[in-house]
């Protein structure tokens, strides 16, 4: 969603401090030149989306609207789980330096975990995780009404041009068939499949509740 050639470069040349400076002047001059266009869809999602709300804790409401969303999930969650992904993190933040150090330890620039609820009219419409690590956003989970599908992926999108991710990852099969469908400010999209094994004996438990999230397992700390 916005260009990032200088970070993409580090990463696979982290030596070569040279050519990231080049990029980096570059990234900047190209975002600056695509600012009408952030601009108009953000204008475009402002006028469709719902309020947004951040969030700290999970209190009874939310939780009473996630569990009517989320009844074909193989995994069930609870809000003693989101706390548990907030405050227990397995990457680590360089600010706070290397607090434990084991072999799959990550060290991050930057490292966000956030929920949101979204809202029409004092109505709980979506509840929204996003993660942040080095302003690379992920939608690990995400709970609506099937119905307002459109409204809660352009209030998303509003979340993440306001926000200045680089990129957006979203594994939600609603979500991303719309973002297919519907002009959206991407200047380049990739597929991605993920797969997941299991058990004989999980896999007839999974066909009666066949959701996942994508922040499933231990996904949503990495």
């Amino acid at each position: 969603m916005r260009f990032y050639l200088a970070d993409i470069s580090l990463k696979h040349f982290p030596n070569n401090k040279w050519l990231s400076f080049h990029l980096q002047l570059l990234d900047f001059l190209l975002n600056l030149l695509f600012i009408p266009c952030r601009l108009y869809f953000l204008k475009k999602f402002n006028k469709t989306s719902f309020n947004i709300e951040p969030v700290s804790k999970i209190n009874k409401e939310i939780e009473e609207f996630m569990i009517r969303n989320c009844s074909s999930e193989l995994v069930q969650k609870t809000p003693a789980s989101f706390d548990w992904f907030k405050n227990y993190p397995w990457l680590t933040d360089k600010a706070n330096g290397e607090s434990v150090n084991y072999p799959f330890t990550y060290l991050a620039n930057r490292l966000e975990l956030n929920y949101f609820v979204f809202k029409h009219e004092n109505e709980i419409k979506a509840f929204v995780a996003i993660s942040n690590r080095d302003n690379l956003s992920k939608i690990p989970f995400v709970y609506f009404n099937n119905n307002d599908i459109k409204v809660v992926t352009q209030t998303i999108m509003r979340l993440i041009i306001e926000k200045k991710y680089d990129s957006l990852v979203v594994f939600h099969p609603g979500i991303v068939d719309f973002m297919q469908k519907n002009k959206m400010p991407f200047y380049y999209r990739k597929k991605e499949i993920k797969y997941s094994g299991t058990t004989n004996q999980i896999y007839d438990i999974f066909k009666q509740k066949s959701t996942m999230q994508d922040g499933d397992g231990d996904v949503i700390f990495t």
